[in-house]
């Protein structure tokens, strides 16, 4: 997107983007990571560079059960935190799981963490809202082959305005 601005004469002063780094970019090939130097990504999730303990679980299972060994997607963070999602609902649905009591369990489920991976900055409570009031998100910059968490903005998070529901 950034090429196709720049080959329309558009000057960017700063580009960043809210979809498309990680491994999403790193497996496109070297023709978009030329494209994309010192773009900025933003992630609901921690990234990978941060090496907590919930980035080095996505990882180490990545490895083990899909034979991925490159830093993760975001289809892979997807995937990842909804098989989670899901255990957590078995969990709570009885030891012969129905469609009705899975159900029943996920609505019920009001301390989902994504198992560390944002970073404690708020949970989902499926029956009442998405996301807790301080969404947050991850900065990285794109330099060479890797990505580097941009100082001050780890995470960048909101507020709810007074007046207005999330």
């Amino acid at each position: 997107m950034t090429t196709a601005l720049q080959q329309q004469g558009v000057h960017l002063k700063a580009s960043v983007l809210p979809t498309g780094g990680g491994g999403d970019l790193l497996n496109s090939g070297p023709a978009a990571i030329r494209a994309a130097q010192g773009d900025d990504f933003q992630s609901p999730f921690e990234p990978p560079e941060m090496h907590t303990p919930a980035t080095k679980a996505l990882q180490n299972a990545l490895a083990t059960y899909a034979g991925v060994h490159t830093d993760a997607t975001f289809a892979e963070y997807c995937g990842y935190l909804s098989i989670l999602g899901l255990v957590q609902g078995l969990q709570g649905a009885g030891t012969n799981p129905t469609q009705s009591s899975l159900i029943k369990s996920l609505s019920h489920i009001t301390d989902y963490q994504a198992s560390g991976l944002w970073g404690g900055h708020f949970s989902v409570n499926w029956s009442k809202r998405p996301a807790g009031p301080t969404q947050c998100f991850w900065m990285t910059k794109l330099s060479g082959s890797t990505f580097h968490l941009i100082s001050g903005a780890d995470p960048v998070c909101g507020n709810v305005i007074p007046g207005k529901s999330v």
